[in-house]
């Protein structure tokens, strides 16, 4: 390679796709199955990009919560869902954990998503779906103690739409900016959704926020 400094190279890849079995990691603690909150964040990426944004913060966001609750100790379950193929073919962790849990959906308190987090301009947004009304007062009583985090407008196109599909509440989080430009940012699912974009700081703000939030509304 050195001999040949300066000079135009091409490099080809043989590579083939064969069907294979995968697994789709939960993490839990807690043992009343009937009371289950789980919380999730896609792990995959679209084809071409970093995948800072969408959604390599999700996963961070997981990460912190699962040091934050190390040492938990409660009855209740808290489940962590790191699921596959969200943005990048079939959904298949999706697909395997509604099969799963197939008439068990009633066990499942709520569910917090974490999609599109961190992003560097304007406040994080935790947006309620189908929250009853006792657990929608824990969720203002959150809120007004961050002015960080806002309430955000209903959005779909995350994993959060299997659970609110099944009848069970859910949270949304992302960034306030993604929801008001959803239809027109070129940034995710692009070679711009870089971690020069996120804005580190504002994850802890979201793990502080979702602790919070479960502890004082859930958890025994």
């Amino acid at each position: 390679m050195l001999l040949r400094t300066g000079q135009v190279g091409k490099l080809t890849s043989h590579a083939s796709r064969f069907l294979t079995e995968g697994l789709n990691l939960v993490a839990s603690k807690g043992w009343d199955q009937t009371r289950r909150i789980a919380i999730s964040a896609h792990i995959d990426a679209k084809l071409d990009t970093p995948g800072a944004i969408d959604n390599a913060t999700g996963v961070i966001v997981l990460l912190l919560l699962a040091e934050r609750m190390k040492d938990y100790q409660g009855s209740t379950v808290i489940e962590l869902l790191p699921f596959n193929g969200e943005d990048y073919y079939a959904a298949s962790g999706q697909m395997i954990y509604l099969e799963q849990n197939q008439n068990k959906f009633n066990e499942i308190m709520i569910n917090i998503n974490i999609d599109g987090a961190g992003y560097h301009k304007g406040p994080s947004a935790f947006s309620p779906f189908n929250l009853p009304d006792d657990i929608k007062k824990c969720f203002d009583k959150v809120l007004d103690s961050n002015e960080n985090i806002h309430e955000g407008g209903p959005w779909y196109q995350g994993d959060h739409s299997i659970f609110i599909q099944q009848g069970v509440p859910a949270i949304a989080v992302t960034s306030q900016w993604f929801l008001e430009n959803i239809d027109s940012q070129e940034i995710t699912h692009t070679p711009k959704d870089q971690a020069g974009i996120v804005n580190c700081d504002k994850l802890l703000v979201i793990t502080d926020g979702i602790t919070d939030f479960i502890q004082n509304t859930y958890l025994d």
